[in-house]
């Protein structure tokens, strides 16, 4: 899954042009989740709670990540996903902004809401 960063939204959007500059949007302008979840010994995709194993480019850095899904089949055929995880800035090279003379959080919080379809 690739997302642009100029998508990233915090709900603020002072806070949001920041951390445009901050992740470099310019020069990095995707974060990339790649992942496989294992298939069931019927070689059907599982539902509900699964593991996602993979990992997350994030500033041009690459880390692994096991990230815990909850997968739906939908009745036409899709599957949904949905979940959330936590990306360490420190570890994708970002250099963490201050506020005040304080240095935002370490860990970004990432929820995700997906519909994967078959390709055609």
């Amino acid at each position: 899954v690739r997302v642009p960063v100029a998508s990233l939204q915090t709900g603020d959007g002072n806070r949001d042009e920041h951390m445009l500059e901050t992740l470099e949007a310019g020069k990095f302008p995707f974060v990339v989740l790649k992942g496989i979840v294992r298939l069931g010994a019927d070689h059907q995709v599982p539902t509900g709670p699964v593991t996602l194993d993979g990992e997350v480019e994030l500033h041009g850095v690459k880390t692994p990540a096991a990230i815990p899904v909850s997968l739906l089949l939908q009745p036409d055929g899709s599957v949904r996903a949905r979940g959330s995880f936590d990306v360490s800035l420190d570890a994708h090279g970002v250099q963490r902004p201050s506020l005040l003379f304080v240095k935002i959080e370490d860990a970004c919080h990432i929820d995700f809401d997906l519909v994967l379809r078959g390709g055609r």
